[in-house]
């Protein structure tokens, strides 16, 4: 499965390619991560597109191109932090289309990989949706899956992880082994208005509380 990353946060963003090693024997497998690729700072400018496109789940948004976002004062990146955020300084009716943010895919596709964001703060209150996913490259959507990593709306203090499918793919049953607690088992997009199979995180994991604490790492495995 080949997958690409989209984000909206302010993160730093280490990305581990995931070799398998087997042994002979009745000794277990053993998974030995070697670092892929380690993306800090001004290099997000260089890894990342920024996207100018309408937004796809209708929000009142305007995402704008890295040149403008810098002007605007929307990034800024030191030797060791990326910061995006969304214009809280205009009038959001400036434009049609809604207040000026950002939002930005990774050029590179990964496979079979773990994937570490080191986030320090993220958006929060009314009218607010940050969010990190992983999509597949292969095919139209949902063809191949979605995989939210970090998403959750308006002043939530948890996090909400799903996943977004095919038909016929559910989570029931004692294969979901997790310290979360399962919002719905059906993954299948065209179901239940796309709510997916998401798993809330404890509280404080999302939103005010997160950033009171420092923020925090989260780590993707697929």
């Amino acid at each position: 499965m080949i997958r690409s990353f989209a984000l909206l946060s302010f993160p730093i963003f280490v990305t581990c390619s995931l070799p398998i090693l087997s042994f002979p024997g009745p000794t277990p497998n053993f998974r030995s991560f070697q670092i892929k690729e380690e993306i800090i700072g001004s290099k997000f400018y260089d890894a990342f597109n920024f996207q100018t496109f309408k937004d796809p789940t209708h929000g009142r948004v305007n995402y704008v191109d890295q040149d403008y976002a810098k002007r605007r004062n929307l990034t800024y990146a030191s030797e060791s932090r990326f910061v995006m955020r969304a214009d809280a300084f205009s009038n959001s009716n400036h434009h049609p289309r809604g207040r000026d943010s950002i939002r930005i895919a990774s050029k590179q596709h990964y496979e079979d990989s773990v994937v570490i964001l080191d986030l320090t703060h993220m958006p929060t209150g009314c009218g607010t949706w940050p969010a990190f996913w992983t999509v597949t490259t292969s095919g139209k959507w949902p063809q191949g899956g979605e995989i939210d990593i970090i998403e959750g709306i308006n002043k939530r203090s948890y996090n909400l992880a799903s996943l977004h499918t095919t038909p016929n793919c559910n989570m029931t049953g004692p294969v979901r082994v997790m310290t979360g607690m399962g919002e719905s088992n059906e993954c299948d997009a065209k179901k239940n208005d796309n709510q997916g199979c998401g798993v809330k995180f404890r509280e404080g994991t999302f939103g005010q509380r997160f950033n009171a604490m420092g923020g925090g790492w989260y780590v993707g495995s697929y």
